[in-house]
């Protein structure tokens, strides 16, 4: 196999970073506990993700590496597919509109997924990465209109070659049209960032932060201000008691200081520590520098108390 550069961006679907599928889990918790996620998409659509396994942090590296990887070198398939496309396209059991439209593909290794994902290598990472590749395959998406199912796939799909050793990966023919360029919707996120963060609620808050500031899209503001509660129950979940609320309250503020040391975020939290004001910008010419300065003036005059704050998520 060819030497591979590591994809920098992966062109996500908008609905999954916010759906909640990936939290940070504790490593005493249950492996096989059944989670249902829903969002509603209006018009009476709801979107619905099935999963029988807890997905962490780790799990959503591995999902985005995928995703990514497919990004760099995509490869349409549909159920006219042979040999081990079709393998890729029967283990969708697609329902509904998603039997229609094309997925999308890739040929990588498990050393691949890993380097794109930032986990390094050695030890048992191959057996970690084919694990979380299970669990990833077993998820279920439903796009139902009340009763009614009208699409249906699993999220991921692989297979290995036993030719040529190499691993097979699919995403969902109803997650693939941002990779496949047939979607105006989607995030961009980049690889780049996601492998200099260590710490596990920095890694969701980039993916969940990344698509509510619409990176990769056409909206020129590229910042917001969020509850620190609300950014702990996304990388985290809804706390048990007020004791394991306040300890989350202080992961997601190092989780915050860890993504504001990242060359395109910034990250500020007012003085009671209760919010969190979050720009990220692709600074392309001196036009991009001077709206980023004036940003950074107009979030000191609401942290001095001189203007108010921003709407808050």
């Amino acid at each position: 196999m060819a030497k591979r550069t590591k994809p920098r961006i992966a062109r996500v679907d908008s609905h999954t970073p916010e759906i909640g599928l990936f939290k940070v889990r504790s490593k005493k918790g249950p492996r096989l506990q059944a989670e249902e996620y829903k969002r509603d998409l209006g018009d009476g659509i709801m979107l619905e993700y099935v999963t029988p396994y807890p997905l962490s942090d780790r799990d959503m590296l591995v999902f985005v590496a995928a995703i990514g990887i497919c990004t760099k070198s995509p490869h349409a398939i549909d159920a006219t597919a042979k040999e081990i496309q079709k393998t890729l396209w029967d283990r969708f059991l697609t329902e509904g509109a998603a039997v229609d439209r094309e997925a999308a593909s890739a040929r990588t290794t498990a050393y691949a997924i890993a380097e794109a994902a930032g986990l390094g290598w050695g030890g048992d990472q191959s057996k970690q990465i084919g694990e979380s590749l299970k669990r990833l395959s077993s998820v279920s998406a439903f796009w139902r209109k009340g009763s009614r199912t009208m699409s249906a796939s699993r999220l991921l799909s692989y297979a290995h070659d036993e030719e040529s050793g190499e691993l097979a990966i699919g995403v969902s023919p109803m997650l693939a049209k941002a990779i496949l360029g047939s979607s105006r919707v989607y995030t961009r996120v980049s690889l780049d960032e996601m492998r200099q963060l260590s710490h596990p609620a920095a890694r969701i808050l980039h993916l969940v932060l990344s698509n509510r500031l619409n990176v990769g899209g056409s909206v020129k503001k590229r910042d917001h201000s969020f509850r620190i509660d609300a950014l702990a129950n996304a990388a985290y979940g809804e706390p048990s008691s007020p004791a394991v609320k306040r300890k989350r309250r202080g992961y997601i503020r190092k989780a915050l200081e860890e993504l504001g040391s990242l060359s395109d975020w910034l990250v500020t939290i007012n003085q009671t520590g209760e919010i969190a004001s979050v720009t990220r910008w692709e600074p392309k010419n001196i036009e991009d520098l001077q709206v980023n300065i004036k940003r950074q003036e107009a979030i000191q005059r609401q942290l001095d108390g001189i203007d108010p704050p921003d709407e808050i998520n």
